[in-house]
């Protein structure tokens, strides 16, 4: 008996591979300036790194919509997961942007005095 439940086991385990195929990008590297403080130069390098995380976490979004793609019949579980992880990753990314704005907003506010 456990004999036939070990490849079953191994078929559902490379059957749900696809859903995690996509790498969530971190977030750790990113510096945003504070805008009270920082030059022009400091603020174009935050600018920059936010950028580029949200270009990677665009990517992201879209290795999802692969992913989904990629499953014959995907279940409702995989699609809640796949809307989990792609809402999970629009918030961060409107996150980082809102956090870098405000430092922006803080950095012109400091030129215009």
């Amino acid at each position: 008996m456990v004999k036939s439940f070990i490849p079953l086991a191994v078929a559902m385990l490379f059957a749900g591979a696809p859903l995690f195929a996509c790498e969530y990008p971190p977030a750790d590297g990113v510096k945003i300036a504070d805008g009270a403080t920082a030059t022009e130069a400091e603020m174009l390098e935050s600018q920059q790194a936010v950028n580029a995380y949200i270009r990677k976490m665009e990517a992201f979004v879209e290795c999802l919509g692969r992913e989904i793609e990629a499953i014959e019949e995907p279940t409702v579980e995989a699609r809640q997961m796949r809307n989990l992880r792609h809402n999970a990753a629009v918030g961060a990314m409107e996150d980082m942007a809102e956090r870098f704005n405000v430092q922006v907003r803080k950095y012109r506010a400091r030129l215009e005095q």
